[in-house]
């Protein structure tokens, strides 16, 4: 009897330990998946405003020289405070592979965009790629795309051909960033020292601008969404 006694406690004891593992284990797989899907979640936003910034950066490009829009793949440079095409990609925060691709655009006969017809040499389609190692067995991409158009060509074009005594509407006065971030439809600006300190912030880098940032060193102007 007391063999028998013996034997039950330790198969007891063996049972309790296996539970007692399979419920550790099955916390363990529970907080690592939170902990999984909320770090993914931080890093897409990141990477959302990062491909966010290439399309801004196209409309920046395209405000100041048009022409500079050729067809291809292209990495972004901050210049001299102003957005340039550089290479084929750039790397943001040592983890994000953005790639900006200008496309040209074609219309059909009704002057709608279509696979086949002619080129619009004054519509451009800009795609914003990012793409990150989320974990040694998983790449992540987010890609947003745009239409850019030529408006500045279109409006001279309506001046000289159909109606040549129209006039603009002169734009708003600006003189700060914030009041430039609301300009182009963002909730508003700061300034910031460096262009990563944008992204780091939750917000867009607006090149055009740096001219109302005039604090030393914070020469950057950073839109909030």
């Amino acid at each position: 009897m007391r063999n028998l006694i013996k034997g039950q406690s330790i198969v007891e004891v063996i049972v309790a330990v296996a539970i007692f593992i399979t419920l550790a284990a099955s916390g363990v797989v529970s907080i690592l998946g939170a902990f999984s899907s909320t770090r993914l979640s931080e890093e897409e936003g990141k990477a959302t405003m990062i491909a966010a910034e290439g399309i801004n950066a196209a409309y920046s490009i395209k405000n100041k020289n048009w022409d500079a829009l050729v067809d291809g793949n292209y990495g972004l440079a901050d210049t001299d405070g102003y957005w340039i095409l550089q290479g084929q990609s750039d790397t943001t925060l040592n983890k994000y592979l953005r790639v900006v691709t200008i496309s040209s655009v074609r219309r059909n006969l009704s002057g709608e965009i279509a696979d086949e017809g002619s080129i619009d040499n004054d519509t451009k389609l800009i795609t914003s790629k990012v793409s990150w190692n989320f974990s040694p067995l998983r790449d992540n991409l987010v890609e947003i795309a745009s239409l850019v158009t030529n408006w500045q060509e279109s409006v001279r074009t309506f001046e000289e051909e159909v109606q040549p005594s129209v006039t603009l509407t002169p734009t708003p006065q600006v003189n700060s960033c914030e009041n430039y971030c609301q300009s182009v439809f963002y909730g508003g600006g700061n300034c910031r020292n460096k262009v990563p300190d944008c992204s780091a912030n939750g917000e867009v880098y607006q090149p055009d601008g740096n001219l109302y940032c005039t604090t030393t060193g914070a020469s950057r102007c950073c839109c909030t969404p």
